[in-house]
């Protein structure tokens, strides 16, 4: 029987608390190493109906019914599914959420079926298939659990647990309440150029990856860093694909490394034997692909390989969490990051640097081992490499000062069109399009600088424009057609009336007779 640390306990007292207050709907966050699943299995047990489990990978569903056993739980009651496994009719059921999204297995359950639902690697649940499963069931409490409450693509996902975080611990805290192992971390520089690299949906495409990272360099680099800086330690090394995982394995083989590695293409069995090989150091080196990014309890790593880009913040907390698990004798874990130019990679010495420093300055109040500060290094080449994708990056401070530039070069007001790109004449570094993406509109940025617009003067100049391209005063269709030399007619209705109302406030309202009477002919 497992008796619950000091967060768990925590833990469970604050959803204990949130219940008594009629939510049914909570978030837990907690680090990799800090006894997730064995927290939910403690709030299971304080439930007498029926449960549902739901991971995105198999292996951390046999993970989690291993903890639920340990925790007391009658296996007896363990239903899965998972692949070919298709037990429903039990009270405990673990399940794929690829297995468990099907209409027709959906439709098995009477929509009240549920009790409690338990999610786990919370941050995967904003996907189409968690939300289809969790709008099926109906009058169920609902728990979501994670380490790294981040999406690269921005989706919220607080807003389906009601914004009820009850619990929130972070790596920093763990390390800094002895919970956690600490780290010592080096960034070394990566000579891969990824610029040539296509770069879509937050990605990299994986067979440019392949046949940019795949070469004997930067293989023999990594040898010699690992050799060096890790030496006899278990390790787990993060690669971008099965290719990638397999040549490695190879390539430590041949240095005289004993390594495996573990992708989906691994059978289970294979899989089993690797992982018991590796916890009882009959392998030392385990590569993988994604695998093991999430729930998998290896306290024995001493080591971490981050040979792939590592762009999420996500990715890398996870990747990071795999080492940071205590064991006696163990006094941190060595991570070695290859880092090249790919897109972000200055966010890593953001990302490193606030656990360094929240781990200096927080002080948890029981703490129960002697613990040492992070540790970490960067080659100077990658801090030179993070200082000019720093140079380069677009934000509201460079904005603004871009646009008072700009005002002084040109001795008044910018304006709108200013920063457009016209006949290939461009006055400003930065185009308007990145001032619509920070500031929304071209008034809210204005106003957010407390600069004083005169919007009928701005559009009457370009106006004036048009009517010097094209010699003669122009008519309200020529007008209309041509936006890029005017804000719109839709600008010119609220400010002016209507183009009648424009042609005023210029002087050329002598025109306006000649173009009624045109419009009554028609």
């Amino acid at each position: 029987m497992i008796t619950p640390n000091n967060i768990q306990q925590e833990a469970i007292l604050s959803l204990n608390k949130s219940v008594k207050a009629g939510k049914n709907k909570f978030l837990v966050v907690l680090p990799s190493g800090l006894g997730k699943t064995i927290y939910s299995s403690l709030i299971a047990k304080s439930h007498k109906g029926n449960i549902l489990y739901v991971v995105h990978r198999r292996e951390i569903l046999d993970q989690a019914m291993k903890e639920f056993e340990k925790c007391g739980h009658d296996k007896s009651e363990f239903g899965v599914l998972a692949g070919q496994s298709k037990k429903l009719n039990k009270r405990y059921l673990f399940a794929t959420i690829q297995s468990l999204t099907k209409i027709k297995t959906l439709n098995k359950f009477n929509k009240n079926h549920f009790e409690f639902i338990i999610v786990d690697e919370w941050h995967h649940a904003a996907s189409p298939s968690y939300e289809g499963v969790l709008r099926y069931f109906k009058n169920y409490k609902l728990l979501g659990i994670t380490a790294t409450p981040y999406r690269l693509d921005g989706k919220d996902i607080f807003k389906p647990v009601d914004n009820n975080v009850i619990y929130n611990m972070d790596i920093a805290e763990g390390i800094t309440g002895g919970y956690l192992s600490s780290f010592k971390y080096t960034g070394l520089y990566d000579n891969i150029d990824y610029s040539n690299i296509k770069w879509k949906n937050y990605r990299y495409r994986i067979k440019d990856l392949n046949r940019r990272l795949l070469i004997d360099e930067r293989d023999n680099k990594v040898i010699k860093e690992f050799k060096a800086r890790i030496g006899d330690k278990q390790t787990i090394g993060f690669c971008i694909s099965i290719e990638h995982a397999e040549r490695c394995v190879r390539k430590f083989r041949d240095a005289g490394i004993t390594a495996e590695c573990i992708t989906w293409k691994v059978e289970r069995t294979d899989r089993n034997r690797i992982i018991d090989d590796f916890r009882n150091k009959r392998v030392q080196v385990i590569f993988t692909r994604d695998i093991f990014n999430e729930g998998v309890d290896f306290p024995n790593v001493e080591g971490l390989l981050f040979l792939r880009p590592t762009i999420s913040k996500n990715v890398f907390l996870q990747q990071l969490g795999r080492g940071l698990r205590k064991m006696k004798g163990k006094p941190y874990v060595t991570v070695l990051d290859f880092i090249g130019n790919y897109v972000n990679a200055w966010r890593t010495r953001q990302i490193v640097v606030n656990v360094i420093e929240r781990t200096n300055t927080l002080r948890h109040k029981k703490p129960i081992y002697n613990y040492k500060v992070p540790k970490v290094f960067f080659e100077s080449q990658v801090i030179d490499l993070f200082e000019k994708q720093e140079q380069r990056i677009i934000n509201r401070d460079k904005l603004i000062a871009e646009y008072f530039r700009l005002k002084e070069t040109l001795k008044r007001t910018p304006k709108y069109s200013d920063f457009k790109v016209i006949k290939g004449i461009k006055n400003s570094k930065y185009e308007i399009s990145s001032y619509m993406k920070y500031f929304g509109t071209w008034d809210n940025f204005l106003k957010e600088i407390s600069e004083v617009r005169n919007r009928k003067e701005e559009i009457a100049t370009e106006y004036r424009k048009l009517k010097k391209k094209l010699g003669r005063i122009p008519k309200v269709q020529e007008y209309r057609k041509i936006v890029k030399y005017g804000f719109g007619y839709v600008a010119v209705q609220r400010h002016f009336g209507g183009y009648r109302g424009l042609l005023e406030y210029v002087g050329d309202h002598h025109s306006i007779g000649k173009f009624s009477k045109i419009r009554r002919r028609k």
